[in-house]
């Protein structure tokens, strides 16, 4: 299990967003208004998760911009704190 060490956030523009999860910066797809990863299973949505919220089964592609590595975030897993789930491993 994993957990968010910074929630959602935007660059300096708004354009672009981030989380953070276990230390490891994932750029999240926004388009046309909207989060465009997938969330098969869990409650939550990327903007409700806080701090210290546990998330499984991290899919993410690896892309270079200009010579830098990012990990853009494909699926993501999360977990209500009342879920017990198998995905919620522990919760």
């Amino acid at each position: 299990m994993s957990v968010v060490t910074n929630p959602l956030y935007s660059d300096s523009f708004g354009q672009r967003w981030y989380i953070e999860i276990d230390n490891k910066k994932y750029k999240v797809p926004y388009r046309y208004k909207r989060i465009m990863c997938k969330i098969p299973r869990g409650l939550k949505t990327l903007f409700e998760l806080k701090l210290g919220d546990p998330v499984s089964n991290i899919e993410f592609n690896t892309v270079i911009w200009e010579g830098d590595v990012h990990y853009v975030l494909k699926s993501i897993d999360t977990c209500k704190e009342d879920e017990s789930s198998s995905h919620c491993e522990g919760k």
